[in-house]
């Protein structure tokens, strides 16, 4: 979202860039990596993403990711990252991702998280999910909107089908 953009947008020449993304079997694969030139703004960086996301059991992946930014003068931002989407019965679902950073500016290992499970049928649904976002985790090759986080969200629903010409679905 940065590579090749200052502090306010202003461009930052692009030396060269590579971008790979297909699918190996049941697998999916995603590789970058684009190295800047110096500019007003300091000396260029290399920005690196790998991504790997296996489908397994049907309806289910598991998944890997890494980042990596390196400045000419040795500081780094990195984040390693893994993610989990099971869907069982049919209704049951539960997935999650764990991720740490490491950055050369930052003296402890901060980490994000979250966790969802629910059920969801036609008539019935159910879900509960929390997020954990450290205060210093931070990602230069990503977003995260608010650090220092816990969220934590409930809901229910039930719904029905009335059947009439105007009325196809209700829900609470």
């Amino acid at each position: 979202r940065r590579m090749g953009l200052g502090p306010s947008g202003e461009p930052v020449p692009i030396r060269f860039g590579g971008k790979l993304t297909g699918k190996i079997g049941s697998g999916n694969v995603g590789m970058l990596n684009v190295q800047t030139d110096d500019s007003q703004f300091g000396a260029g960086q290399n920005y690196t993403a790998v991504r790997w996301k296996q489908d397994v059991m049907g309806r289910s992946s598991i998944g890997a990711l890494f980042t990596n930014v390196q400045g000419a003068d040795g500081e780094f931002n990195r984040v390693l990252g893994a993610d989990v989407d099971f869907t069982f019965f049919d209704h049951l679902f539960v997935s999650g991702f764990v991720a740490g950073m490491s950055d050369s500016d930052v003296e402890d290992n901060p980490w994000a998280g979250q966790f969802s499970v629910g059920w969801d049928t036609d008539k019935l649904g159910a879900s509960a999910d929390v997020t954990y976002i450290d205060e210093d985790f931070d990602s230069d090759l990503g977003f995260i909107l608010r650090r220092d986080i816990i969220r934590q969200n409930y809901q229910g629903r039930w719904s029905s089908r009335p059947g009439g010409a105007f009325l196809r679905r209700t829900s609470l």
